[in-house]
């Protein structure tokens, strides 16, 4: 796929050549002679309203011919010596040449640079093969273009269709050089090439963030056990949810260590609830609530951890949370300066980073990012599951219940219907191998599995267990964002980005911050209310 994308620039900028050099004008298109078995650049010469073709660049093969004279292998003499292949094209096919330019072809070289963008086609509008002719699908599809209704077929093949994964995202005009991207701006590209390039370029990327959303549903379909799974997740929750909120309650958390509640023991909370006890991020022992009321502190299975990393020695195998020994345990955090020791650092800064972001929404004012609130259940904080993996996002995949977690789960808003949902997805980098795109990829992929999920039938439960009060919206909503650290590499190609999935809406945002002594001290971001 790659070299045939490479052999597709080099024919096109032989056309290019050859069309601003030529003494006659030429218009570029498309033909599929031979029993419709080839696909090839063709040039044509105009007499009113009669079109012939000049030469055809076989884009399935190496050619470039007409009637009987061909010349071959093109790409190896271009890459040899493109001006001696000009010259003999002049020759073979008796054009005239000049030795440079006498014509613009501004929206032949903007193709030229589209095309050497990643998972992106041209193809002019309309078809015309050996058998049939017609305009295409993707043209007759797209909401903006002037001519659907035109049967004058002469006045279509100056227009080029520019896909990206096989969706059509904008279209060219090749004699008036005008762009018309899938919003229906109008871009001239004589003036506004960069303008144009850009939409183009934002274009690409929603096809990009829409494969994300369609991979993601084409595994929940293919896969549908989970939907069994999360709707007795969400029964067994709710049922236990009045002890959860009880031991919880029972109890105050000891900054800088922060109480969480995993999907597990959510559902096993009938008569004992097990916490996760966690000290920036990383869990260093487990609480365990008793229906009557007793609490216990263990640090069974943390010890080497602890130890290792925070150089806690202090072993504890369900001692009582306010007695002496767990006053000494929660006294040796509170005191330590800083997270894990240095030479074990590493693998732990999301986890940290993750931590300090729940402690700031969990804010009631003075927030980095207002009006944006952590999702919690019984009053603690719950790490979501989905049964996606998406840490890679070149590598989506369905996983079960050894899937992916998300990182922030939060609502965002001024409050009743203006309050959305919104999947954080957090980066301790922000580099150009790991950029912002790549980080909402994963967002969108949560997201997808969020909205499946409260249009399943267990979604009105799950709505209600992330602190929303009626009915799940007709027309729902849903926020997707990248939370990393600021740099020179924060993108917001993606600002006001909206995705469409089947009726609902997926908005992207950005939050891109700055922080000294596990503090926020700065943030950037469109969630702005």
């Amino acid at each position: 796929m790659e070299s045939r994308n490479k052999n597709h620039i080099i024919a096109l900028d032989i056309a290019y050549e050859i069309m601003i050099r030529s003494y006659e004008p030429l218009i570029l298109t498309v033909l599929h002679p031979g029993g419709e078995q080839y696909n090839c650049l063709a040039l044509l010469s105009s007499a009113g309203r009669c079109f012939s073709p000049k030469l055809l660049i076989n884009l399935s093969g190496s050619s470039i011919y007409e009637r009987n004279s061909k010349i071959r292998p093109y790409p190896e003499l271009y890459k040899k010596n493109k001006e001696d292949l000009l010259d003999r094209i002049a020759h073979e096919f008796e054009l005239r040449l000049w030795k440079t330019p006498v014509r613009d072809c501004t929206s032949v070289s903007f193709l030229k640079k589209i095309l050497e963008l990643d998972s992106v086609t041209v193809l002019p509008a309309w078809y015309d093969g050996s058998y049939c002719s017609g305009l295409e699908e993707d043209a007759k599809s797209f909401p903006y273009y002037p001519l659907k209704e035109e049967k004058d077929w002469g006045k279509h093949i100056y227009w080029w269709l520019i896909r990206a994964n096989e969706n059509p995202i904008a279209m060219v005009n090749l004699e008036s050089a005008i762009l018309i991207d899938e919003d229906g701006r109008c871009f001239n590209l004589n003036t506004e090439c960069n303008e144009a390039m850009n939409s183009v370029k934002r274009g690409i990327l929603r096809q990009e963030f829409m494969a994300v959303i369609d991979k993601t549903r084409f595994l929940l379909k293919q896969n549908d056990e989970w939907i069994k799974r999360y709707e007795s997740y969400a029964q067994k929750i709710i049922n236990n949810l009045g002890l959860i909120k009880r031991v919880r309650t029972s109890f105050r958390q000891w900054a800088p260590l922060t109480v969480y509640l995993n999907t597990t023991s959510a559902q096993n909370a009938k008569k004992t609830v097990v916490f996760d006890l966690r000290y920036y991020g990383q869990t260093i022992a487990r609480i365990t609530g008793h229906v009557d009321g007793k609490l216990k502190l263990s640090t069974k299975g943390f010890e080497k951890n602890n130890l290792r990393d925070f150089g806690c020695d202090i072993q504890l195998k369900g001692v009582d949370w306010k007695g002496p020994e767990a006053a000494k345990f929660r006294k040796y955090f509170k005191d330590r300066k800083g997270p894990r020791n240095a030479e074990v650092n590493v693998g732990n800064e999301e986890h940290r980073l993750e931590s300090l972001w729940l402690t700031e929404l969990q804010k009631q004012s003075n927030k980095a990012v207002p009006n944006t609130k952590a999702v919690e259940v019984g009053n603690v904080r719950f790490p979501m599951p989905t049964p996606i993996s998406a840490s890679n996002h070149k590598v989506l995949k369905y996983s079960g219940i050894y899937g992916g977690g998300i990182d922030i789960l939060t609502r965002t808003g001024t409050g009743g219907i203006n309050t959305y949902l919104c999947i954080m997805e957090l980066k301790d980098e922000n580099v150009k191998s790991e950029p912002p795109k790549d980080a909402l990829k994963q967002a969108i992929a949560y997201t997808s599995f969020i909205r499946e999920l409260l249009r399943s039938e267990a979604g009105q439960e799950w709505w209600t267990l992330f602190g929303f009060n009626g009915k799940i919206p007709k027309q729902l909503t849903l926020y997707a964002a990248c939370v990393m650290p600021s740099s020179n590499c924060n993108d917001y190609s993606f600002r006001d980005m909206t995705l469409d999935i089947d009726g609902d809406t997926i908005k992207l945002h950005y939050v891109y911050f700055i922080e000294k002594n596990n503090k926020i001290t700065e943030v950037d971001t469109s969630l702005k209310w």
